[in-house]
């Protein structure tokens, strides 16, 4: 069996504007840049995935709208193994509105589910045969909850590790959680599944073990942003420290995480260094513009020869 990952997830168009400050409610700021382009989660992982070296499937659902033939031509340049676009003709294709602040590249977002939210059961049942020649299946949160479901109910069945991306956060995910052999939380995810504020490593230890010990999830990984990732195997923890990077842009860091660890997970890659390819990984994608604009995996080894931050 090959390095495969199947990703089911969204696809959104991004329109992207750069602000000296977060507006406040009721307030209007001026833009200091802006940027149309492709985006949404499952999109941004199967790319992350595909240039760290995978064979990736992508199965999204976009809309019958003027962004419908961006979305097409945008995904075809991505040159998947297998590319799947399902299509509405009642919900418009994806769309996240998204503010990054100049001076830290930190950033905030709305989206629209938009067709993404309209993937059903019946659909993703047809994909059953491909979803079993994969050794990993990738989802996130981006989707209608019963669709991510029936997808990694489908997975399981036909023992494909699942990696679940609970982001962005719903209170649906408990449902997913049976059958869920990675989960990949941030510490705001964390918190929201565990209870846990994660201050420092010893809580987001304590919110491991509990996520662990949630419907016996095997491994725990959950992203400290600039501070690093830390894994949890029910026995180990593997606390992983960011590389040194200059940023440019935070938006996608979260998908190159994911998507990258995907394909070393994939790749019969252990899980503490695959954690660590991620990482270094996800240093390389915040110093380009634009949460679709994944490196080149070849470009991971130098960066993990380097010391840490």
């Amino acid at each position: 069996m090959n390095d495969r990952v199947f990703v089911f997830g969204s696809y959104n168009v991004d329109m992207v504007s750069v602000v000296e400050e977060f507006p406040l409610p009721g307030q209007s700021v001026t833009s200091k840049g802006f940027n149309l382009g492709s985006g949404g989660k499952g999109a941004n992982q199967a790319y992350a995935a595909q240039q760290s070296g995978a064979d990736v499937t992508f199965l999204s659902k976009i809309g019958t709208d003027q962004f419908s033939t961006y979305a097409q031509n945008a995904l075809e340049k991505c040159k998947f193994y297998r590319l799947h676009l399902l299509k509405s003709d009642e919900q418009p294709t994806g769309m996240a509105n998204i503010f990054v602040r100049e001076s830290d590249k930190e950033n905030f977002l709305a989206i629209n589910l938009g067709a993404n939210g309209s993937v059903s059961k019946q659909e993703v049942r047809c994909f059953q045969p491909e979803i079993r020649e994969n050794k990993v299946l990738l989802v996130q949160l981006e989707n209608n909850p019963d669709a991510i479901l029936s997808t990694m109910k489908i997975a399981k069945k036909h023992n494909v590790t699942t990696i679940l991306n609970p982001a962005p956060y719903s209170k649906e995910v408990v449902d997913l959680l049976p059958f869920t052999d990675i989960i990949t939380p941030n510490e705001t995810e964390a918190k929201k599944l565990t209870g846990i504020t994660i201050k420092c490593l010893d809580d987001a230890k304590m919110a491991a073990r509990i996520l662990h010990s949630l419907d016996k999830i095997k491994n725990v990984v959950i992203t400290l942003g600039s501070q690093g990732a830390l894994a949890y195997d029910g026995q180990e923890y593997h606390f992983v420290e960011s590389f040194k990077a200059s940023p440019v842009d935070t938006t996608g860091a979260g998908d190159a995480f994911n998507g990258a660890l995907a394909s070393q997970i994939a790749k019969g890659v252990v899980l503490a260094e695959a954690v660590r390819y991620a990482t270094a990984y996800a240093s390389l994608a915040v110093e380009r513009k634009g949460a679709a604009n994944m490196p080149e995996g070849s470009l991971v080894a130098e960066r993990m020869s380097t010391t840490v931050r």
